[in-house]
């Protein structure tokens, strides 16, 4: 049974109009004067259409999508790669793209070498509408019959061979899904399947090869994620929360200094999270892996490990603990664990958890300013693998939880740094799937998200 679960770069396949590579880098723009409410949501709108005007572009280039092997009806669709070589180079994943459509999810994946034309060598998990998890796998084959894997709240469950899947393996593997097609056999075999799948607006796939000789998996590829692109309602803008006094949430800046961090469980998770407003962040490369190897029982393997957790708002330390021991990934522990809960405007306080062992460096009543650090990522208490858990809590009785909101913030769909799907909020109200950095880790670029436009197919 194959089920698989879940150095970066981005580019633009091919050429692309300056009309709409201008558009893409009015994304990541926002009025210098940003302390005016009216010129923030002017230059919001701005971006919004830019990113509009692109995904317009592409849902044209993707409705005349051959597949037929080869990449050159790809031209202007955004391309995901990574840099980790194999031996076998037929099955060395480096390159995937992702057209969504309403009616038809199209991929396009690249190898170090010429792709091997075997069937079951291929394999895409898709999340398309639910948590963050794989909602279905497909291995794709040349003779027409793909096998399908049902997956129930992110396990596999079953698989059956399925057809009506149109797949061709030349110098690369191109697919078309069709989305009735995948509707019928989960009703054939009484799975749910939503009325409407592509309703969340985006889709992320990820790849994998499988050695049949060797009966395992010879990589994980890059993984890919974009809007629907003939569904514009995805880029309408959040609410701001700074402009709207009755939103129920106090937005906060963003509790670490650099990076790219995947919001991976939000509130009412799949695992944890069921009734409350929590948030996990942490680290993943270009294969949405959390370590290197991926499923690594050590925690210095771990891209977040020992990351610095800064105070996101002034306050006051109600209690902290650094006294729990980090155990290792995928094991369990009935250990406390490490946190400091801060109380930030005497209406909020946020409780920050699963710090390293003695890193926790303020005690209760302290007053911390803004930017102090607090601790280190860990992976103490309740936790499968090092990150960072927030909950944001209502006082004085602390009994319910909060939405959280970061301010200033870069918010995209992938984890390289140039992710063409990429939007500046002033305030942005966190939602599980997405990735979100700081904007002070810009270090004065002039735009976020823009495409780096290459020759040719």
């Amino acid at each position: 049974m194959l089920a698989a679960f879940v150095v970066l770069s981005c580019c633009c396949h091919g050429p692309i109009t300056a009309l709409v590579a201008t558009a893409l880098i009015a994304t990541a723009q926002e009025s210098n004067q940003e302390n005016n409410a009216q010129e923030r949501a002017s230059a919001l709108s701005e971006s919004q259409q830019g990113l509009r005007d692109a995904a317009a572009q592409m849902a044209e280039t993707a409705a005349s999508i051959r597949i037929n092997g080869r990449d050159r009806d790809w031209d202007g669709i955004p391309t995901f790669e990574q840099n980790v070589e194999h031996d076998v180079r037929q099955l060395d994943l480096n390159m995937a793209a992702l057209a969504p459509m309403r009616d038809a999810i199209y991929v396009l994946i690249g190898t170090r070498g010429r792709p091997v034309d075997r069937d079951g060598a291929y394999w895409i998990n898709f999340d398309v509408w639910g948590h963050q998890v794989t909602d279905f796998q497909i291995g794709l084959s040349t003779s027409g019959r793909h096998k399908l894997w049902f997956f129930e709240d992110g396990e596999p469950v079953r698989d059956v061979d399925i057809s009506g899947i149109d797949c061709k393996i030349s110098a690369f593997v191109t697919a078309r899904i069709p989305l009735d097609v995948i509707r019928a056999e989960f009703a054939a075999n009484d799975f749910d399947f939503p009325d409407d799948p592509t309703s969340r607006g985006w889709v992320r796939i990820e790849t994998l090869s499988w050695d049949h000789d060797a009966g395992e998996i010879v990589e994980y590829g890059p993984s890919a994620a974009a809007p629907v692109l003939d569904r514009p309602e995805f880029f309408d803008a959040p609410i701001d929360a700074v402009e709207n006094p009755e939103a129920p949430y106090t937005p906060v800046s963003f509790p670490l200094k650099e990076g790219k961090w995947y919001l991976g469980q939000g509130p009412f998770g799949l695992w944890t999270h069921q009734d409350q407003n929590s948030y996990d962040l942490y680290l993943v490369d270009a294969a949405m892996g959390p370590a290197d190897p991926r499923h690594s029982q050590k925690n210095e393997d771990y891209y977040c490990w020992g990351v610095d957790v800064i105070a996101p708002a002034r306050g006051r330390v109600i209690r902290s603990n650094s006294e729990s021991s980090d155990h290792d990934p995928l094991t369990e522990s009935r250990s406390e664990p490490n946190e400091v809960y801060l109380n930030i405007d005497g209406l909020a306080a946020l409780d920050i958890l699963h710090l390293q062992e003695g890193s926790v460096s303020v005690a209760a009543g302290d007053i911390v300013e803004a930017g102090t650090v607090l601790g280190r990522i860990g992976n103490t208490g309740s936790s499968s693998h090092p990150h960072l858990h927030m909950d944001l809590w209502k006082m004085p009785q602390g009994r319910q939880t909060l939405p959280l909101a970061f301010e200033n913030v870069y918010v995209s769909l992938n984890p390289c740094e140039d992710c063409p799907w990429t939007r500046r909020f002033s305030t942005w109200v966190a939602e599980e799937g997405f990735f979100v950095e700081p904007i002070e880790n810009d270090s004065g670029q002039e735009a976020r998200g823009s495409m780096e436009i290459n020759g040719g197919g």
